[in-house]
């Protein structure tokens, strides 16, 4: 069984997947040609698109998420059983882009992370209505999702609601409790 997590770059998918301990890890853009894996965890940039919509000087605050080959792929394979949805402040994500300087770490050949374009894509996508997509998008798929909002002031991931995720990407609502690993 194979885990989706998924959230715009820098909110938290890398942290959670290192807390919960899901292995193997396979990153969306390492999926490009191949086959979607069967176990472990797959982690995808909602943003992903937006990056390649920038560079062909086409990016735009909301697009329909099935034209991202690789997240259609993902999601059409039917081998996802279940999706953690990982969000975070506006503020957060552009703290953490500012900060940071390579793209996953972790990967055999990291690239340094271009903090200037992340920034841009940040001010100029409609995060609220790609999330409301993204969420239609796992419902009509019958992937089952759980949303956690990465609190860099607690350190920790809480368990929320769609309906809050509006106000946790402006950084004006509380989240529940801390969610148990798992």
């Amino acid at each position: 069984m194979v885990a989706l997590i998924v959230g715009s770059s820098n909110a938290g998918k890398s942290t959670y997947i290192r807390k919960v301990g899901y292995f193997p890890v396979a990153y969306g853009h390492q999926l490009r040609g191949g086959d979607v894996p069967a176990d472990g965890a797959i982690h995808y940039n909602l943003l992903h698109h937006a990056f390649v919509l920038h560079r062909r000087d086409d990016l735009r605050p909301v697009w329909d998420l099935r034209d991202e080959p690789i997240l259609d792929r993902i999601v059409a394979s039917r081998a996802v059983r279940r999706a953690k949805v990982i969000v975070a402040s506006l503020t957060d994500l552009h703290d953490r882009a500012a900060r940071r300087a390579l793209i996953e770490p972790g990967l055999a050949k990291p690239g340094d992370y271009p903090r200037h374009i992340w920034g841009e894509i940040l001010d100029r996508v409609d995060l609220p209505a790609l999330h409301d997509r993204l969420f239609d998008l796992l419902d009509a798929s019958n992937i089952p999702f759980e949303i956690l909002y990465s609190d860099r002031e607690r350190g920790a991931f809480h368990r929320t609601d769609r309906a809050l995720v509006p106000g946790h990407l402006s950084g004006g609502e509380e989240p529940a409790g801390p969610v148990p690993s798992g």
